[in-house]
């Protein structure tokens, strides 16, 4: 999945847009929802890695 941010030559542009734009705002969130699916992943590994190794969690 290939997630590009709206803001990539966007004609209205401007210093500080970001906390204003509902485009950048969509983009944010998803992004965010990705991020937290990402890190539990990451999590649920090292865990499974450390069971199978016998490290102390």
């Amino acid at each position: 999945m290939s997630l590009k941010s709206k803001c990539y030559k966007c004609e209205k542009r401007y210093v500080g847009c970001h906390s204003n734009c509902n485009d950048y705002k969509e983009y944010r969130k998803a992004l965010d929802v990705i991020n937290i699916r990402r890190n539990k992943i990451k999590e649920d590994e090292r865990m499974a890695w450390r069971c199978n190794h016998g490290k102390p969690i």
